[in-house]
C-alpha cells in the first residue's frame, strides 16, 4: 500500500482546514440576526461544534513526521555535507536518489525554492495593498425596512461589541492582531 500521496496531502491540508473559523462566523451571524428572527441551536449546530471539537483534537496529536518514521524510515544523515537537501514535502533531510529525489517520498530535491525570495516580497506587497480595501469596503449589506445598513469589519465588531463583548473581542483579535503571525 502506497501512502506517500496520503501523507503528503495530509501534511498539506492540515493547515487548511478551518472549522472554528466557520464556528465563529456562525456566531457572528446569530448574533447579528437575532434582533430579525428566532435562532434555535439543534441537532445540527451540536454536531457541528462535536465536529469542531473532535477535528481540532484529532489535528493536533495528529504527528505527520512520526507517519513518515513510520511507515517509511531512512536513516538520517551523521555528518554535514555540501550535497544535503531538505525535502520540501516530508522535511526529510538527506541525500538525493539517483534522479535527484527524495528517497522518502519521491519529490524532487532542490537547493531552495524557485522565486521563494521575489515570491515572498510578491505576497507582502499584496498583503499591504489590499489590507485598506479590505478594511474599508462593506462586509455585509443588510436592507432593513426598505434602507440600506452596510457593515465594515471595524463597524461589525463594534455592532457586535454592544450585544457581545467576547465574540467582538475574538473577531477583532482574528482580524487584528491574528492577521500578523
Amino acid at each position: 500500500m502506497n501512502l506517500r500521496p496520503v501523507l503528503l496531502m495530509l501534511e498539506r491540508l492540515k493547515e487548511w482546514v478551518m472549522l472554528d473559523i466557520y464556528l465563529v462566523g456562525i456566531g457572528v451571524a446569530s448574533i447579528k440576526v437575532q434582533d430579525y428572527a428566532h435562532i434555535q441551536a439543534g441537532v445540527g449546530l451540536f454536531s457541528f461544534v462535536a465536529l469542531v471539537i473532535l477535528t481540532t483534537v484529532t489535528l493536533s496529536h495528529l504527528n505527520v513526521e512520526e507517519l513518515w518514521e513510520r511507515f517509511y524510515p531512512q536513516r538520517p544523515a551523521t555528518r554535514r555535507d555540501e550535497k544535503l537537501r531538505v525535502c520540501l514535502g516530508c522535511h526529510f533531510t538527506g541525500y538525493p536518489d539517483q534522479r535527484g529525489r527524495c528517497p522518502r517520498c519521491h519529490i524532487p530535491l532542490r537547493l531552495r525554492r524557485r522565486h521563494s525570495l521575489q515570491k515572498c516580497w510578491a505576497a507582502l506587497l499584496a498583503s499591504i495593498v489590499l489590507l485598506l480595501p479590505a478594511n474599508l469596503l462593506p462586509i455585509s449589506i443588510i436592507y432593513l425596512n426598505g434602507g440600506r445598513q452596510e457593515d465594515t469589519i471595524l463597524s461589525g465588531i463594534m455592532s457586535l461589541a454592544s450585544s457581545n463583548i467576547a465574540v467582538a473581542g475574538i473577531v477583532f483579535y482574528r482580524q487584528y492582531s491574528g492577521t500578523v503571525y
